[in-house]
C-alpha cells in the first residue's frame, strides 16, 4: 500500500476510535438554590409569595412539565418551561395565609426531566397568626351529666387589634362562661358547660366568637360530646 494512503488509513481509523470514545452529552440536572424557606411570622391574610431560583447543571435542555402545590397555594416556573445548559429559573409560590393558623407547612413539586432527580420537594414553613384562633379549634367534652362543666376550656387567641364582641349560641344542651387567661388581654378561656334540662344522649353543638376583626368577624367552634342520666 503505498505510503499516503496507509498513513490516511491510520489516521481515519483513530479519528474513528476518538469518536467511539467521546461520551453523549450529559443529561440535564436540576439544582436548586434551596428547597426551604422559612418566611417567618405573618398575619393571617397577608400575602406570602417566593421564588426558588435554579439552573440546569447538566449537558441537555431541561425542561419542567408540571409544578404542583398543596392545598389552594399557586405555584408556577418562570418564565420559561424550558432551560438549556447553564440557565437558570425560578419556581414563583404564592402562599395563601387566610385559610390557615399557627405554624404551618406548605409544600410545592417540582417534575422535571432530570433522570437522577425527576421529583423536587419544596417547602414553605412559618408561622400564621390569626386575628381569632380557638385551642382546641373542636372541643370533645366526653361524658357529662347534667349541670357539669367540661373538664377541659377553649382557649381564645385574639390578635393585638381585634376585640371579643360576645360568644353565643342557640344550643339547648350547653351553655358556657368566659374567663380571662392570666394577664394577656388577647386571650380569654371559655368553660363548657351542660345545661340542667339537656336531654341526654350524643350532641354536636356550637359556639359562635364574634370580634371586632373585618376578615375573621366570626369564628365557629364545635362541642361534640354524650349526656348522660342523672346530676351532675
Amino acid at each position: 500500500m503505498p505510503r499516503p494512503l496507509r498513513l490516511l488509513t491510520i489516521m481515519s481509523a483513530f479519528l474513528c476510535l476518538a469518536c467511539e470514545a467521546s461520551p453523549p452529552a450529559a443529561a440535564p440536572h436540576i439544582v436548586f438554590d434551596a428547597v426551604d424557606f422559612d418566611f417567618g411570622q405573618t398575619q393571617g391574610g397577608a400575602a406570602v409569595r417566593h421564588e426558588f431560583t435554579f439552573y440546569n447543571a447538566g449537558g441537555r435542555d431541561l425542561s419542567i412539565s408540571a409544578v404542583r402545590a398543596s392545598c389552594n397555594d399557586q405555584a408556577s416556573a418562570e418564565p420559561a418551561k424550558s432551560f438549556a445548559p447553564g440557565a437558570g429559573g425560578r419556581i414563583v409560590v404564592d402562599l395563601r395565609t387566610d385559610q390557615v393558623g399557627g405554624t404551618c407547612r406548605h409544600s410545592v413539586t417540582v417534575y422535571a426531566n432530570d433522570p437522577a432527580q425527576p421529583v423536587t420537594n419544596l417547602s414553605l414553613n412559618g408561622h400564621v397568626v390569626s386575628a381569632v384562633s380557638a385551642n382546641p379549634p373542636q372541643l370533645y367534652v366526653g361524658h357529662l351529666r347534667r349541670g357539669q362543666e367540661a373538664p377541659f376550656p377553649v382557649l381564645l387567641t385574639l390578635a393585638e387589634s381585634v376585640r371579643l364582641i360576645d360568644v353565643v349560641t342557640d344550643s339547648h344542651i350547653i351553655g358556657f362562661k368566659i374567663e380571662p387567661s392570666g394577664s394577656e388581654s388577647t386571650r380569654r378561656r371559655i368553660r363548657v358547660l351542660i345545661k340542667n334540662d339537656a336531654p341526654t344522649g350524643r350532641f354536636h353543638e356550637s359556639l359562635t366568637v364574634r370580634t371586632t376583626s373585618q376578615r375573621e368577624a366570626e369564628l365557629t367552634v364545635p362541642i361534640v360530646g354524650f349526656v348522660d342520666a342523672g346530676e351532675g
